[in-house]
C-alpha cells in the first residue's frame, strides 16, 4: 500500500472513531434529558448569580485560571426547603475568561422565580435546565464525521487499494 492510502485509511479511522463518540454522546445526553424532563418540577427562587474562579495546574505544571458560571437557588418539596447550584446535570463548563462564563448566566437574576426540576427519589438533586445547550451541535458533528468516513474516505481508500 502507498503512503497516500495509509494516510487516508488513518483519516477514515479518526473520522469514524470521533464521529462514533460524538454521536453516542449526543444520543446518551438526549435520552438522559428526556428522563429528567419527566421529573416533577417546582417553583424556585434564585438567591445568587456569580462567576466562580478556580486556579488549576495544567499538564506542564503551569497555573491556569478557569471560570465557572454558578446560580444558587432555593426550592421547596413537600414542605422541605432545599438549596442547589446546578444549572444542568452535565459537567459544569469551565471557561478561559469570566465574560465567557457570564454568557451561561444570561437570563438568571437574583430574586427571580425559576422552574426547578428535581429528582423524586432524591429531592436534593435539582437542575434548572434539563437539556444541554449544544447537544444538537455534537450530534451534527458526529453524523457529519460518520458520513465523511463512510461516504467519502472509505470509498477512496478502497478504490486506491484495489488500483494500486
Amino acid at each position: 500500500m502507498t503512503l497516500t492510502v495509509l494516510c487516508l485509511a488513518g483519516l477514515f479511522s479518526m473520522a469514524l472513531a470521533l464521529g462514533a463518540v460524538l454521536t453516542a454522546y449526543a444520543l446518551l445526553t438526549h435520552y438522559q434529558t428526556r428522563y429528567i424532563q419527566k421529573w416533577p418540577t417546582t417553583q424556585g427562587k434564585i438567591t445568587a448569580v456569580s462567576v466562580q474562579q478556580e486556579t488549576r495546574t495544567d499538564q506542564e505544571n503551569r497555573s491556569i485560571v478557569v471560570y465557572y458560571p454558578e446560580v444558587q437557588y432555593t426550592y421547596t418539596v413537600e414542605g422541605v426547603t432545599y438549596t442547589a447550584s446546578r444549572i444542568n446535570p452535565w459537567p459544569r463548563p469551565g471557561y478561559s475568561t469570566a465574560q465567557k462564563a457570564q454568557r451561561d448566566l444570561k437570563g438568571y437574576q437574583p430574586d427571580h422565580e425559576v422552574l426547578v426540576y428535581y429528582d423524586p427519589q432524591d429531592p436534593t438533586k435539582a437542575f434548572l435546565e434539563p437539556a444541554p445547550k449544544h447537544n444538537r451541535r455534537w450530534l451534527l458533528a458526529g453524523v457529519f464525521l460518520l458520513v465523511l468516513a463512510f461516504g467519502v474516505l472509505l470509498p477512496i481508500v478502497i478504490n486506491m487499494a484495489h488500483a494500486g
